[in-house]
């Protein structure tokens, strides 16, 4: 089978997969985040009617304030929420120098990620995590932006996952402007109908798919200077018109420059199920409880009019709304038009409501400290409910540090290797090694990390607190070592290296300290006090 062949079965059988999702995903977004609903494409110069459905502003204001919590609590902008560190294999071997060379790396990746508007591409990403599936693409870009970071909605994405349960083949179908082709992909190759067609008119969108599937490539490498080659497992990256066909790039890529992150996963899925989806149903409910509301103010306000009418009535013509006038015969005195009485309001509608809202709210994490208007809470209370919070949602956390955290610094570093100097060095060299835990490992600085490890710290404080009352203060050092008890603080605390001595360090300060007060009980003023 032909590439171009292959590449066009496989998006058939993504297509084909992920219209199973595209109606429970829409829904979503047409009751949560109705601006951003883009599986309906518009006619030119139609209104946008996606916010008809939506008379509540619970599920948009709780998506807003979700986006905002996931992005502060796992990559907070502005900040460095990752660190590299040696894996398995490379802390036996006990290398100083690595650990200063990682730390280099690490200030220079966070540079790169903070100035090519990650940050930005991120919380976009975030609100399709909150449907189930966000996705980014970091591609390599110059040494003032180096990287492109772009962040791709949901109504393009088409992903399928390899055997290990990981997404390894991601597609997108995508408009663009013709001029922006070659812009874009400088190695496409664009035929002569198409140069014919864009010719006079190249701001016009022609529509493209662009995809990563799993092939075998030819790699090529050094060893000992010579040049060698050999098969191995990669990625196929392509690019097709969706008129004609044209093959417009073929490439072979090392690895898949693309971070996909769910929220949940059933197990055979490749879409996530995200908090949206499970609060769908309250959400559906509440917003039909509110019209309910507001059509019963409407009635109060407005009742309809009892008209007299000496004609037979016409139920099927009959309509009960606000300060409509309904024909009636009348068979009373006084005059022949007359309120409808409403019935009495019911507060019963408005406690489902709040209970409602109270449940869209906990499912989306909006107070995970609860209420604003709520009592100033102690350190204490204000600690135990963080550590509610990060038991609550630690399931999710954990797939989204291995898919959105560890991954966008892999693929992040893997790109920043393809970014050169003018001298033709790269802007990162790793030399050789990979973030996949063996070799090079990632420990998340993010707040919800330093959370998870107080737990750690509060054992080591209430060991030392004991064993104080128990031995006493003097003694301490028999039952504690304070050097080694000061390293797992520091470590628990994410502290940079450097802050708290080594143990080679602390076994020289205390052989200084030694050294100094035997001098000072050789001095002579010790001896004539003696």
């Amino acid at each position: 089978m032909e590439l171009k062949e292959k590449f066009l079965q496989t998006f058939k059988t993504l297509e084909e997969r992920r219209q199973q999702w595209e109606t429970t995903y829409k829904e979503v977004y047409e009751y949560c985040m109705p601006q951003r609903q883009l599986f309906d494409e518009p006619n030119k110069g139609a209104k946008n009617n996606n916010a008809q459905l939506v008379v509540d502003s619970t599920a948009v204001n709780g998506t807003q304030k979700f986006v905002s919590n996931i992005q502060n609590v796992l990559v907070p902008p502005m900040k460095k929420w990752a660190r590299l560190k040696p894996g398995l294999f490379l802390q036996e071997e006990g290398d100083s120098d690595l650990s200063k060379k990682l730390e280099t790396i690490e200030d220079t990746l966070f540079k790169c990620l903070h100035a090519s508007y990650y940050d930005q591409a991120v919380a976009e990403s975030l609100y399709d995590l909150a449907a189930g599936t966000g996705a980014l693409l970091i591609r390599p870009g110059t040494l003032k932006q180096p990287l492109f970071v772009e962040s791709v909605p949901i109504s393009q994405l088409y992903i399928a996952t390899g055997a290990d349960g990981a997404v390894d083949t991601v597609f997108r179908k995508l408009r663009m402007q013709y001029r922006n082709l070659i812009t874009t992909w400088p190695d496409a190759k664009i035929p002569a109908e198409m140069k014919e067609q864009y010719a006079d008119k190249p701001m016009q969108e022609c529509e493209v798919i662009e995809g990563m599937f799993p092939e075998e490539i030819t790699i090529q490498y050094r060893v000992e200077g010579k040049l060698r080659t050999e098969k191995a497992m990669g990625f196929k990256y392509c690019i097709v018109t969706t008129k004609g066909h044209h093959l417009l790039v073929e490439r072979e890529e090392e690895f898949l420059p693309w971070v996909v992150f769910r929220w949940s996963v059933i197990s055979g899925e490749w879409y996530g199920r995200g908090p949206l989806l499970y609060a769908l149903p309250d959400i559906k409910t509440l917003n039909k409880s509110i019209q309910s509301d507001l059509t019963a103010a409407a009635m109060t306000c407005q009742p309809p009019l009892l008209v007299g009418d000496d004609g037979i009535m016409s139920l099927e013509n009959m309509k009960l709304e606000p300060s409509i006038a309904l024909p009636v015969h009348w068979d009373m005195g006084g005059p022949k038009i007359k309120y409808l009485d409403p019935p009495p309001y019911s507060n019963q509608n408005r406690i489902i409501v709040e209970e409602l809202r109270k449940n869209i709210n906990e499912m989306l994490f909006t107070d995970p400290l609860g209420p604003i208007d709520a009592p100033v809470k102690t350190a204490t209370e204000q600690t135990i409910r963080q550590q509610e919070y990060a038991n609550r949602s630690g399931s999710s956390f954990g797939r989204l540090f291995r898919e959105l955290v560890a991954k966008s610094i892999d693929v992040s570093l893997k790109t920043l290797e393809k970014v050169m100097y003018p001298d033709g060095t790269p802007l990162v060299d790793l030399s050789g090694l990979r973030v996949n835990g063996l070799e090079l490992d990632v420990q998340s600085l993010s707040p919800l990390a330093t959370l998870q490890e107080e737990e750690e710290i509060l054992n080591l404080m209430r060991y030392a607190r004991h064993m104080m009352e128990i031995k006493g203060p003097e003694m301490l050092d028999t039952v504690l070592n304070t050097a080694g008890y000061a390293r797992k603080i520091a470590q628990h605390l994410n502290l940079p290296e450097g802050v708290v001595p080594t143990e080679e360090q602390s076994e020289q300060i205390q052989q200084n300290m030694l050294g100094l007060a035997q001098q000072q009980l050789a001095s002579p003023e010790a001896m004539g006090q003696q």
